[in-house]
């Protein structure tokens, strides 16, 4: 059996500017590294065989955090875990951004060059079936972003919602828990668990 843990990195100073961050690297705000310390001290006693991070430094800050309890603990930092690119409209400003679509709903306009909900599912299921293949009797930690977040959730639920980027909630550090057997059957054994920031 495959047990992944996942967590959203820390609050950052973009979110509080309500930037766009994308492929922006990202920092921890001061609000954003005390969940970074929170989630690792959570986290402490929890065995893992790997962890994984995004290369995006709002992740790998967050994932140092969790790392330094588990010194024996390969750490390894990958673009697959990087979120949703945004193309031009990485770094820009949310405000900038907005506008309603004719349903009245307030949206995100998406540049040419923006990542596609296909592909960024893509990526998640590309980045699963990699880890099945390497860790299929081991835990894993993966610390990563909103989206790519939702999708890696998306896919190990085998549900796929018409708006899940926007239905399906990750919050920042929180401890989301899947174990996958080798059918590929998964059992949630916690979501969206932020207990440790209370």
């Amino acid at each position: 059996m495959l047990r992944i843990i996942l967590t959203r990195h820390g609050r950052t100073v973009e979110n509080d500017a309500s930037i766009l961050q994308g492929h922006f690297p990202g920092k921890l705000s001061e609000e954003g590294k005390q969940q970074a310390t929170k989630v690792a001290e959570r986290l402490r006693s929890t065995h893992f065989d790997m962890i994984y991070s995004s290369d995006l430094a709002r992740s790998a800050d967050t994932a140092k955090a969790i790392a330094t309890y588990h010194p024996a603990t390969p750490l390894r930092y990958t673009s697959s875990l990087r979120e949703r690119d945004f193309g031009a409209y990485n770094g820009k400003a949310k405000s900038d951004l907005r506008y309603s679509d004719p349903h009245g709903i307030d949206r995100l306009r998406e540049a040419e060059d923006c990542e596609s909900y296909e592909q960024v599912l893509h990526r998640a299921q590309s980045f699963l079936e990699e880890m099945y293949a390497k860790h299929a009797r081991e835990t894993i930690l993966l610390v990563t972003h909103s989206t790519m977040g939702k999708a890696i959730v998306s896919q190990i639920r085998g549900v796929v919602e018409v708006d899940w980027d926007t239905n399906l909630r990750l919050d920042n550090t929180s401890v989301n828990i899947f174990d996958i057997s080798e059918d590929g059957g998964s059992v949630e054994v916690d979501f969206n668990n932020i207990k440790h920031l209370e």
